[in-house]
């Protein structure tokens, strides 16, 4: 937060726009001070905010997200001091950030920059779920009626 010298505080801009309120709340706070604890800190439904962002790759079609996403990637990653270590965010499903992002329904292309900025930071893209499922194999599964229309 900037404080003038001649008025009041004045609160810095987001760096990221996201819509979950939750998401949002811990991003400016790790742009903020970078706090290890916050970075790397399941919730109350068993998800560390790389889950989040997961989540919000999900839910918000908006095509900036797929642009903000290596920020905020590298930006959790360096808070938690876990570089290249995105393996070791699993939620209680046994689920990888990529395996719930594998779930968005963007283009193809979108999805392909996705898995990209995932892997490029430490995922696996041959880990399994509780349902013994990769991330490949829930793309495939989600997005079935796409894919039988490339071939």
């Amino acid at each position: 937060m900037y404080i003038p010298p001649d008025g009041p505080p004045v609160p810095k801009k987001p760096r990221f726009k996201v819509k979950d309120p939750k998401l949002q709340e811990i991003l400016n706070k790790l742009d903020e001070d970078g706090k290890i604890e916050l970075a790397s800190k399941k919730d109350s439904d068993g998800n560390y905010p790389m889950h989040l962002v997961a989540k919000e790759l999900v839910n918000n079609a908006d095509p900036d997200i797929i642009r903000q996403l290596p920020k905020m990637v590298q930006l959790i990653l360096d808070c938690a001091k876990k570089k290249d270590q995105m393996n070791e965010f699993v939620d209680p499903g046994h689920n990888h950030p990529l395996h719930i992002a594998m779930t968005a329904k963007h283009s193809l292309a979108d999805m392909t920059t996705i898995a990209d900025v995932f892997g490029k930071n430490g995922s696996d893209n041959n880990v399994v779920n509780v349902e013994n499922m990769t991330p490949l194999m829930i793309y495939l599964k989600e997005h079935e009626e796409s894919n039988l229309e490339l071939g």
